[in-house]
């Protein structure tokens, strides 16, 4: 396969088997570079699992899940390939959104004027010297989202970026996901809230233990879109269909 038709991200036949017997999958789900796709579904239904194994930071029971081609755990030039925001909360909370940068940059090899161009391109220099456990919610979605595309990643992954976000910062957020779309990287994008989701990404997944529907975010009122997503969420909408 030419390194051009390669998915960002490849889910093939992955499971993902608890102590407890709770399983996520089987999981099919192929994302071209360019996409940006919400993967959303009810809290519990295993959209985190999905993500943790994109990052790295758990291994499939069976399957595979693959970024640009590679295991999270082995790719080539990582800052540049995967970016990831889990827990926004998890920012050392002694540390500087500052301190944050420069020791993401260290690590990938990118001098202080790249860590600049995040603080502008971000909007921290009004809490750049502030320790991040003293910023609101939004300030620190945003200084992990710096750090996170510090080194322009092709595939950047987002577990529920919205919570906690004002108008101001949803705006901005979809912003920043358009940017990326529009210079040919893929985002994906976990949340349980539809239409937060809806207005910053093109393609939905919606997940419960797999996938139960994969295809663009219908055009719906909202109460037309609940019952859309219940529909999907319990199976019965199909993979691809869209309600009219």
């Amino acid at each position: 396969m030419n390194q051009a038709d390669v998915p960002a991200i490849a889910l093939t036949g992955f499971t993902k088997t608890y102590r407890a017997g709770v399983q996520v999958g089987p999981v099919d789900l192929h994302v071209a570079a360019g996409e940006s796709v919400g993967l959303v579904g009810p809290n519990g239904a295993g959209k985190t699992t999905v993500l943790r194994a994109l990052c790295g930071v758990l291994q499939p029971t069976s399957g595979s899940a693959l970024v640009a081609g590679h295991r999270p755990s082995r790719l080539p030039e990582p800052g540049r390939t995967l970016g990831f925001v889990l827990d926004p909360a998890g920012l050392p909370g002694g540390m500087s959104a500052r301190q944050c940068l420069r020791v993401e940059g260290l690590m990938q090899g990118l001098g202080r004027e790249r860590q600049d161009e995040a603080v502008e391109r971000f909007g921290l220099a009004e809490f750049v010297s502030r320790p991040t456990g003293r910023l609101s919610t939004g300030e620190r979605q945003r200084v992990a989202l710096a750090c996170a595309t510090l080194g322009d990643p092709q595939v950047l992954v987002l577990d529920e970026p919205t919570n906690g976000l004002d108008v101001e910062s949803l705006v901005w957020l979809r912003g920043v996901i358009d940017a990326r779309t529009a210079a040919g990287r893929t985002t994906l994008v976990s949340s349980h809230a539809l239409t937060e989701l809806s207005r910053v990404v093109d393609r939905a997944v919606v997940f419960h233990r797999t996938v139960r529907f994969d295809g663009p975010f219908p055009q719906l009122a909202p109460d037309e879109a609940e019952q859309w997503y219940l529909a999907a969420v319990s199976g019965s909408a199909g993979r691809t269909e869209v309600l009219a």
